[in-house]
């Protein structure tokens, strides 16, 4: 009766094992968070360990050197709990603890000590991840933890005070109903508390990142400029946010000398694009407040070096593409520079379209600090009344139709075909209907900001 009892309880506990893990590995898979990732390794750990010592048990030493994989589980938990409570792990003191006490147990074993002298001071080592880390969690995060973090943090000092009963109750058959009953608490405590609390932690990292990319939206979306009646140009321009914030800009300032139209893409999404993008806006800004004569290469030029810097202090490798258009006070002459996708033309006389290329510096500004200003080149684009420039950023050229990349790309040929044949049509109509092919190449589904802007010149003295 007594082997039966102990027979069902390893089964009861493997399969607990067992559940947890796959649980676990769902929850990974779903999420792609790396704490669920570390879940499955403690459980999958749990696993391995109990396999590993049910192999060594030839004798005392073998049995410890069995148990000592325990610390990988302990430390798993460990980890975990300091993760939801936001403590540090001493892994440091925690090796060599383990490395001291295997070590013991060793010298023990050589002297023909008895069960509980060679496994104790590995048994400490195992028991100290998880005891270390809950005790740090009691005494400095208890009142800042939720509920769920508070059972976790019991749920591991259990776990560590079973791991030390280990030493007391190996050798002892009597008791090893005891021991499995304990153990299988320990799991179904730990079972129950801890994707409680990494679910909490997940849910309240996702709600900041949520607010986080709703203020890059708001910011983006404020910068892009409203449609308008220039001097000598006709403007119109659109912005589709992608869910994730792709970072792309549009803009246009005015001087007493001149005019200016940017379009740029930050690489990569989120809340840091959609900053860095308004770091490029404040830069620009600033310079040709500060320098209204500066060309589009100097600005790309003194650009680069303030993102660059910024972005250093920030630890961030990202950068931008960007296209700086200057119209001077000499009339319809615009003068471009920049790392961009190319420009398309509209001749209103020969209603054919022209591309204009725009790789004036390497990839982008923010990327390198080593840009001189030689580097980096300009064009010179001369308009008739009637001509129109087509900016876009790569969310419209690379737009994946039905939103899966493998079945094609927009491309710049439909944007081409529509200048071809509507380019004399008003600007809202123009975007009208490139909005809607967009949409239905897509089917609404975009990975990344879709943005552009058009300018058409306008014959002078030509109304407002």
């Amino acid at each position: 009766m007594h082997s039966e009892v102990v027979q069902n309880l390893l089964v009861l506990l493997a399969g607990a094992a067992l559940i947890n893990t796959g649980f676990a590995a769902a929850l990974w898979r779903s999420t792609r968070d790396p704490l669920f990732r570390m879940l499955f390794v403690a459980w999958a750990s749990v696993i391995a360990s109990a396999l590993l010592q049910s192999a060594l048990t030839q004798n005392h030493l073998a049995v410890t050197l069995g148990f000592a994989s325990v610390f990988v589980n302990n430390a798993a938990f460990a980890q975990l709990l300091a993760s939801v409570a936001e403590v540090a792990v001493p892994w440091r003191r925690l090796v060599l603890l383990l490395g001291g006490g295997l070590a013991c147990s060793v010298l023990a074993a050589a002297a023909g000590a008895p069960f509980v002298v060679v496994a104790g001071p590995t048994a400490v080592a195992v028991a100290a991840p998880s005891l270390a880390v809950g005790l740090d969690v009691i005494r400095h995060r208890w009142t800042t933890l939720h509920a769920q973090g508070r059972a976790l943090a019991l749920a591991c000092i259990l776990f560590s005070a079973h791991n030390l009963d280990y030493v007391f109750l190996r050798g002892r058959e009597g008791l090893a109903p005891v021991g499995f009953t304990v153990a299988f608490l320990v799991i179904f405590a730990i079972s129950i508390s801890a994707p409680a609390a990494l679910l909490e932690v997940v849910t309240k990292r996702q709600a900041r990142l949520a607010a986080q990319i709703e203020i890059a939206r708001t910011l983006q979306a404020r910068l892009v400029p409203p449609d308008s009646r220039l001097e000598r140009f006709e403007f119109a321009c659109h912005m589709r946010q992608a869910d994730s914030v792709g970072g792309d800009y549009l803009h246009h300032f005015e001087t007493e000398d001149s005019e200016w139209f940017f379009a740029g893409d930050v690489v990569g999404h989120g809340f840091h694009s959609g900053l860095l993008a308004l770091m490029a806006h404040s830069a620009l800004s600033s310079i040709i407040e500060a320098r209204p004569e500066v060309s589009p290469r100097e600005l790309n030029h003194l650009v680069n070096r303030v993102l660059w810097r910024n972005l250093a202090q920030l630890e961030d490798r990202r950068f931008m593409t960007i296209v700086a258009i200057r119209r001077d006070a000499r009339g319809d002459r615009l003068v471009v520079s920049g790392c961009h996708e190319d420009l398309l033309v509209y001749r209103a006389a020969s209603k054919e379209v022209q591309t204009l290329e725009v790789q004036h510096l390497p990839l982008g500004v923010g990327f390198t600090p080593d840009l001189p200003l030689e580097r980096i080149g300009d064009a010179t684009l001369e308009l008739r009344p009637g001509d129109l420039v087509f900016v876009g950023t790569d969310g419209v050229f690379e737009a994946a139709r039905h939103g899966r990349h493998e079945l094609g790309l927009f491309g710049p040929e439909p944007v081409v075909e529509l200048l071809s044949r509507c380019g004399d049509e008003p600007l809202g109509e123009l975007r009208r209907r490139l909005v809607e092919r967009l949409d239905e190449f897509t089917d609404g589904r975009y990975a990344d900001d879709v943005a552009f802007f058009m300018l058409r010149a306008r014959a002078p003295g030509a109304p407002a």
